[in-house]
Formats: C-alpha cells, sequence, structure tokens
C-alpha cells in the first residue's frame, strides 16, 4: 500500500479549495482551524541540540517543539522544551529514542464527514490527558491512502475563535429548545416567572412593559437567559421528571456551571482554558451542552 504524507498549509487549502480561515465557513469547527502548521512551528532537528533554538522556546512560552523523526509511524514528533534544555545542559543529542518525546503526542483525527467538520466534544476528551499532539488523519483513495497533517494541537489552541463560535453555537442551540420547552410547559407567563427570583421577575415585568410602550410587544420568554432557563428548569418538578432528572441537586450538579461557560465564550478576553481552568473543565461544559441539549430535545418531540 502506498502512503502519501501532505503537510497541510494555505497554499494547499486554496489549491483543494478549502476554507483557509474561520471566516469563510463559520460555524464549522475544522481542523486547520485548531492547530499551527508544522511549517509555521518553531522546530527542531536530531541531533546537536542549538541553544539558540531552545532560548527561543523558552523565551516565547512554547512548551513543546515538532521534530521530524523519519522512521516513526508519523515521521514527526513532540519534543517538550524542558527535555531539550535538560539535553542542551548535559551535551547529550536529541535522538529518536522514545524517551525524548511526550507522550501520546500523535493524534489521529476522525473527521465528522467529507468537509472535515471536527466534532468538539470528541476531540476535547482525546486532548485531556495531553499537554499537546501532532493531528493528522487518512483518506482512502482508490490504491492510495492520503495521510494529512493538519499541525500542532496544543492546550491553549482550545482558546481559539473557532472554539468559541462553535460552543456558543451549541448554547445557542440548547437556549432555544429550553425556552420552547417553558412555554409550552407554562403557556401562561406566570406560573414559570414564579420560577425566579423577585428581583428578576421585576426586571422581567419592567421589560414587557418598554416592550409594549415602544410598540415591539415582544414575548417574555424573549427576555430570558440561559441562567434564567436553568433556573426554571432547576426549580421545576414537572420540567426535570420530563428530563429524567428527578432531584434539585442532580440537576445543579450536572449543569450548574453552564452560565458561566457561556459568559467566558463571550468574552474573549477570559480564557476557556487556563493553569487555573484546564481542558478538562470545557470538556466537562461541553458535555454537560450536548447531554442537556438530547434531553430536551427529546422531552420537545415528547411534548409535541
Amino acid at each position: 500500500m502506498h502512503v502519501e504524507t501532505v503537510l497541510v498549509t494555505e497554499s494547499w487549502l486554496r489549491r483543494e479549495g478549502l476554507p483557509d480561515s474561520w471566516d469563510a465557513d463559520r460555524p464549522m469547527l475544522r481542523a486547520w482551524f485548531l492547530c499551527v502548521p508544522l511549517p509555521s512551528c518553531v522546530s527542531v532537528r536530531l541531533g546537536s541540540v542549538q541553544a539558540s533554538l531552545v532560548e527561543e522556546l523558552e523565551s516565547r512560552g512554547f512548551d513543546q517543539a515538532p521534530v521530524e523523526v523519519p522512521g516513526s509511524p508519523l515521521g514527526w514528533r513532540l519534543v517538550a522544551t524542558s527535555k531539550l534544555r535538560a539535553l542542551l545542559d548535559r551535551g547529550d543529542a536529541l535522538s529518536d529514542d522514545a524517551s525524548h518525546f511526550l507522550q501520546d503526542d500523535i493524534l489521529e483525527l476522525a473527521c465528522a464527514d467529507s468537509s472535515n467538520t471536527v466534532d468538539l466534544g470528541s476531540i476535547l476528551r482525546l486532548m485531556r490527558q495531553r499537554r499537546a499532539a501532532v493531528l493528522y488523519d487518512e483518506r482512502a483513495t482508490g490504491s492510495v491512502t492520503q495521510r494529512r497533517i493538519f499541525g500542532l494541537l496544543t492546550r491553549s489552541d482550545f482558546n481559539r475563535r473557532a472554539v468559541r463560535v462553535a460552543i456558543f453555537d451549541r448554547l445557542a442551540s440548547l437556549e432555544r429548545s429550553m425556552a420552547s420547552i417553558v412555554t409550552r410547559h407554562y403557556p401562561d407567563d406566570p406560573n414559570w416567572l414564579a420560577l425566579l427570583a423577585k428581583r428578576r421577575r421585576m426586571e422581567l415585568e419592567v421589560y414587557a412593559s418598554h416592550s409594549k410602550t415602544s410598540g415591539d410587544d415582544l414575548e417574555l420568554i424573549e427576555a430570558v437567559t440561559l441562567a434564567d432557563l436553568l433556573s426554571i428548569y432547576g426549580k421545576s418538578d414537572e420540567i426535570r421528571v420530563k428530563l429524567g432528572l428527578a432531584s434539585k441537586s442532580a440537576f445543579k450538579k450536572s449543569y450548574g456551571k453552564l452560565a458561566g461557560i457561556r459568559n467566558r465564550v463571550m468574552h474573549p478576553v477570559r480564557p476557556l482554558v487556563s493553569r487555573e481552568r484546564g481542558l478538562g473543565d470545557v470538556a466537562d461544559s461541553v458535555d454537560a451542552i450536548d447531554d442537556l441539549t438530547r434531553r430536551t430535545d427529546q422531552a420537545e418531540r415528547l411534548q409535541a
């Protein structure tokens, strides 16, 4: 079997007629929107460790670097900057010895379809225990298998705009479904308003008054936030039963942080992933969004 390896670059994307920027193809999350192409990385070579390269990696805050390793399954591995510093200090060379590289530093991507759409939840779970990885996929075309190396993926790459958009798209779908459930279950506004705090009820009532005065005459449900909907869901025994969640504590434990992730998504100066908030926090939030969406959609179908 012949294997052809391709490094994904902007020029390759243009030749293939594929979008090379997030704005060209929103809100799809594409593999190349997550990674730094390997030719754009500060990379190192096997052999003598260059002090200037180690210093550049350290000064720029890069925790690892790609290195071409002929004979390895993908042809590329990742070496930690700290390992390079240790080798340099000892006067040792970087070799193809497995101990010189990060564990689990190669990640094969299973794209959802031929358009290379990445499932955010899946890749978050795969990266949860990894510091970084070289992301690639394989596609069989006749007798040729094309291996495409998308680039270097690190945890900090999940702060990218494309990831925020993918999460917001999920949240927008969830909010629409939750609002639909509330209005169907409580056709009279006062019934679900009573589940909100007094101050919030007053704010919504003022909104309704202004809406009528301005001539917009919008429905009250159009003024609620995700935090409101979560509060209504959490306090409504009937809705929770429809979702298969009997207790308030179970609901709060599973979905109580979703309003927080929405705020972080909407404010790009707030990192989604940091040393304080690891990748697991984002992965748990995305799983919770997907789970509540599934439960809500199922309850909505039963009510239809």
